[in-house]
């Protein structure tokens, strides 16, 4: 099949595939000093890392441990913030 020279197409870049979801979850940063566990949700999770939604962010490097309903606790860093949330890498 051939292309016409003013379709587009995209291409993805990334190496693992990102799944859009909208589960209930709870963070904490446990380098901060006392445990507290604070609600979010998790937005988008991959094999490598996953994307919440939180009024609470920390800041890049930041340890998080998280519990996702149905899905379990997963510990890892923050990698990036996102305008309401952040990314946390998984492992």
């Amino acid at each position: 099949m051939s292309l016409a020279h003013d379709d587009i197409i995209f291409t993805e870049r990334r190496e693992d595939v990102r799944i859009i979801v909208s589960i209930a979850a709870r963070i904490s940063f446990p380098d901060g000093g006392a445990e507290q566990w604070l609600a979010c949700r998790a937005v988008n999770v991959s094999p490598r890392a996953i994307a919440f939604a939180s009024a609470s962010r920390g800041k890049v490097s930041d340890r998080v441990i998280a519990y996702i309903e149905q899905l379990g606790q997963f510990e890892g860093r923050i990698v990036r913030l996102l305008t309401a949330g952040f990314v946390m890498t998984v492992g």
